[in-house]
């Protein structure tokens, strides 16, 4: 099967060969000697200049697919705005022949922590002001759905939402608060992404487990990162998602960025052992592939994979 079968093969609860797998790899340096042309050079370029500029960022982000053999490319450089969109266009192109997913970003979708700065004054419009927040929550929603729209014309097959909705400590909103204010939101946003047929994925980190019935409640294909750092285990989440939320990542970054190698090792055995047993799941890591992760930690996570699908320790 082609890797972008695979990948949806995965998300979708079917049988594949071996599990999914991608990241957003950010040691491009690190890996390849090699930068992403800055987000204000491109911005700044016309013509022939700026087509060059995207061709590069276009093809750094091929080059990590096939490098990891990712069956899904984060086009996360840059992260938003209509460069990104003739960037998705471009990988579309360069991967016909051997297609792989294509995940594109849908920023500031409906109410989150990225969306918040003065949390004392959005705790009294709590109070004092939920028109004024729907008011708000409706025209994030808007920009969402045009976005996800112009990911759809570009060529994306995923619409990734990050939208962080919890601390170490559980989750930011209250269940009810989150009940009004969000859920409604996200799942107009999720049944427009189904019904444009893309994969939607929605991404928090945190301890999430007391609104995990309710974002299952929003219409996404899957949710990413189960942030092992905030008490997150991936067999327990399995259990209360599997057939209705497919689940990515869980390698804990902290080890990836500390170590040691046998804690790497063990996080990523453990999410396969538990996360890709039956399907639905993608092998990543609980966020981004940071600056400051030392590319031998990245490594042992990938040989780890690679010696999991080599055994045939599960029926995936």
């Amino acid at each position: 099967m082609t890797n972008r079968e695979r990948f949806f093969r995965s998300i979708l609860f079917e049988p594949v060969d071996r599990p999914a797998r991608t990241d957003a790899f950010l040691l491009v340096e690190e890996a390849f000697g090699k930068a992403f042309p800055s987000e204000n050079n491109i911005e700044n370029s016309t013509g022939k200049e700026r087509d060059n500029l995207l061709k590069q960022c276009a093809e750094i982000h091929l080059q990590i697919a096939c490098h990891y053999d990712y069956d899904a490319i984060f086009a996360w450089h840059p992260f938003t705005g209509p460069a990104s969109l003739e960037i998705i266009s471009m990988l579309k192109h360069m991967t016909c022949r051997q297609p792989r997913a294509i995940i594109g970003m849908v920023p500031g979708a409906f109410w989150a922590l990225e969306q918040i700065q003065d949390h004392t004054r959005f705790a009294i419009r709590l109070y004092e002001d939920m028109p004024g927040l729907h008011n708000e929550a409706q025209n994030m929603l808007d920009a969402a759905l045009k976005r996800v729209h112009d990911l759809k014309e570009a060529g994306a097959d995923v619409a990734y939402i990050p939208n962080d909705q919890a601390f170490n400590t559980g989750p930011y909103f209250s269940p009810s608060v989150y009940q009004e204010l969000v859920l409604p939101y996200a799942q107009k946003l999720f049944a427009e992404i189904r019904k444009l047929g893309l994969i939607g994925v929605y991404h928090t980190d945190g301890n999430i487990m007391s609104l995990l019935h309710l974002i299952m409640e929003t219409g996404a294909h899957a949710l990413q990162s189960i942030d092992p750092m905030a008490g997150m285990d991936i067999k327990k989440v399995k259990e209360l998602t599997y057939g209705r939320l497919a689940l990515i990542g869980n390698v804990q970054c902290s080890f990836l960025q500390q170590g040691p190698k046998d804690a790497i090792a063990e996080s990523a055995r453990y999410c396969l052992r538990y996360g890709a047993q039956n399907g639905g799941y993608v092998f990543m890591a609980s966020n981004s592939i940071f600056p400051g992760i030392p590319l031998e930690n990245y490594h042992v996570m990938q040989a780890e994979y690679d010696k999991f699908v080599a055994e045939q320790i599960e029926s995936f």
